[in-house]
Formats: C-alpha cells, structure tokens, sequence
C-alpha cells in the first residue's frame, strides 16, 4: 500500500510533470483516505451516537459512520 506520504509526493510530482489526470485520480483517493480514515459518529440499532462510548452504552454491535469524501477541484 502507498503511505500517505507517497501518495503527496506523486501529486506534486504529477503536477509538476503536467499529468492532470493522474494528478486528479490521486487527490481524489486521498480525499477518500482522509474521509474514510475515522468514524465521524456510530449508529446501534437505529440510535445515532456521536462517540463509540456512548454508542457501546447500547446492547449490540456499533457501526461506524463515515463522511461523504470531499474531492478538492
């Protein structure tokens, strides 16, 4: 897997080499990495938490939430 560092450093390389779709496949993976990297709330069973303590409060496994990724343009 590319570290986080790596995947900068392919940006700027992309951008300095003018590979604009390249460039755009990156940014936008790391707009899913940074999004998807922590739960933004927990949900059990149909109750809405907004920390994992208080979501395990409740009888039953917490699923976490994610938010929707913003691409920079």
């Amino acid at each position: 897997m590319i570290s986080d560092g790596e995947l900068r450093q392919m940006i700027r390389e992309g951008e300095r080499l003018g590979y604009s779709t390249i460039v755009e496949a990156l940014v936008e993976l790391e707009a899913y990495r940074k999004a998807f990297s922590e739960p933004c709330a927990y949900e059990v069973k149909g109750i809405l938490c907004h920390t994992l303590e208080e979501a395990e409060i409740y009888v039953g496994d917490p699923e976490p939430l994610f938010v929707k990724p913003t691409i920079p343009s």
